[in-house]
């Protein structure tokens, strides 16, 4: 399966990646999804706690879900949304020397 090989080619127990469709939302909101590689987790429920943890070892200020089976555009593996807020950076110039 392409999907599986592109995400799990290291054999690893999950990815991090942009979401390849991210959901309409602010330009100040990064929106990305955490998989999970079915070889080690087809069996076992994963639940919110598990996932914030893995999330915040890397990010802050997020907030992340999972689609109901219906919603879901991949079905067989485990995934979860979560989006990120970006902070505005504001730069100001002073031409002064």
């Amino acid at each position: 399966d392409y999907l599986f090989k592109k995400l799990f080619k290291s054999n690893n127990f999950f990815t991090i990646l942009d979401a390849d469709f991210p959901y309409l939302v602010s330009e100040y909101i990064q929106h990305k999804i955490i998989w999970f590689n079915p070889i080690f987790f087809n069996d076992i429920i994963i639940d919110y706690d598990i996932v914030e943890k893995i999330i915040k070892h890397k990010f802050k200020n997020f907030i992340v879900f999972e689609n109901i089976n219906k919603n879901k555009s991949v079905k067989n593996i485990k995934h979860f949304h979560f989006f990120i807020k970006k902070y505005k950076v504001k730069v100001q110039f002073n031409n002064e020397i």
